[in-house]
């Protein structure tokens, strides 16, 4: 049976939704129980020293990303575009989320 690509979109956008599930109250807990100063600089840095954090955070931003990509280009396509804006519109969606993606891993390695 020959899955149509947004069906495909539709099941990352599910998965994505569920990961957040998980990653979003993990984050929750890491960075905002306890007192104002998991929240400094120095909190922040030194808690971003551990490799395992890092990933962690990689692996929220892109289920972020992936998720907002597919939640946006669903809402697009509700507007019945045209075929060659909705290519466009997807190029553009998959650039911003590319740069985005690549500017918060710079950030990440760089806070240490």
């Amino acid at each position: 049976m020959k899955k149509s690509r947004q069906s495909i979109i539709w099941l990352v956008s599910m998965i994505t939704g569920m990961m957040l599930v998980v990653l979003l109250p993990i984050h929750i807990f890491l960075t905002h129980t306890g007192s104002l100063s998991v929240l400094s600089f120095a909190s922040v840095s030194a808690r971003l020293s551990n490799l395992s954090i890092k990933l962690f955070y990689v692996t929220t931003i892109i289920a972020l990303l992936v998720h907002g990509w597919t939640g946006f280009r669903s809402i697009v396509l509700d507007l019945n575009p045209k075929k060659s804006q909705m290519k466009a519109i997807d190029s553009t969606i998959f650039a911003v989320a590319a740069a985005t993606l690549v500017y918060a891993v710079y950030i990440l390695w760089e806070v240490t």
